[in-house]
């Protein structure tokens, strides 16, 4: 499809929090407590991490019930209208009929929701193969004049999901997740490399903070399409992170070159 350029800035504020309680209306306090320190209307797009109701307590997972979601999400639904602004809740732990499933949230400025994604790659060091069914379509999305495609976590090893979004004409490409500090390095590169090969913003929200077991989670980043890093919260900890996207940053990679010209479709 033809590419056009989004028709101005776009302001993010990405949630970095530590949801490792066995209880989901625990972790969905904690992250109230850092939305309220995000100054109504200072941002278009608030996003926090993956698995935010239920982190992988897979036996609390396996005994969800349908539509149980919609408690979590009450507040933030509510948060969406009075921030004027979409909300991705990351993800959450769902049960989708006989399925579970590992689905993003993306919540209009209305409350409704815009859409939703499941998680199409599933990591066996988590065992998510063994407990989810995984998604097979993509999500692309307009929030503030900017098309966006949203993947999680374990995607991000998977180059041709990103492409495909490239090609569908996204600007930026967010991915919620809860990626362990002892693959960090992984975590970083691969971003950077996935902004400079589709030739968008690329932002990674992650948890931040060390669970029950001494794992470790850190370094949400905001990446531009030359690969240069924005912004990150490289500590172990919740944070706030905001950042500013530019359409022109997007116009000169275009003008330089266009890196999918005659390619694609790629197969997931």
């Amino acid at each position: 499809m033809e590419w056009k350029p989004p028709p101005g800035e776009l302001r993010v504020c990405c949630i970095q929090a530590g949801l490792f309680s066995r209880d989901a209306m625990a972790n969905r306090q904690e992250l109230l407590g850092l939305f309220s320190s995000v100054e109504h209307g200072s941002c278009d797009l608030i996003i926090t991490p993956e698995a935010s109701n239920l982190y992988y307590h897979y036996d609390l997972i396996s005994q969800l019930k349908g539509g149980e979601e919609e408690e979590y999400l009450g507040p933030f639904r509510k948060l969406a209208g009075e921030y004027e602004c979409h909300i991705l809740v990351g993800s959450l732990m769902v049960r989708d009929g006989e399925h579970l499933r590992n689905r993003s949230h993306l919540l209009a400025p209305d409350g409704t929701t815009a859409g939703t994604y499941d998680k199409i790659h599933l990591i066996r060091l988590f065992d998510e193969p063994e407990y989810f069914t995984p998604g097979r379509d993509l999500l692309t999305a307009e929030v503030s004049g900017w098309k966006v495609g949203i993947a999680l976590c374990y995607d991000l090893r998977f180059a041709e999901l990103f492409l495909n979004y490239a090609l569908a004409g996204c600007h930026l490409q967010i991915l919620p997740s809860c990626w362990p500090d002892v693959r960090v390095e992984h975590w970083y590169h691969l971003h950077l490399a996935r902004a400079q090969e589709t030739q968008c913003y690329f932002i990674g929200v992650n948890h931040g903070g060390t669970d029950d077991s001494g794992r470790a989670y850190r370094m949400s980043i905001a990446a531009d399409p030359d690969s240069i890093v924005l912004a990150k919260l490289p500590d172990p900890a919740p944070g706030i992170m905001t950042v500013t996207l530019q359409p022109e940053v997007l116009v000169k990679q275009k003008e330089m070159y266009d890196l999918l010209a005659g390619r694609g479709p790629f197969p997931i």
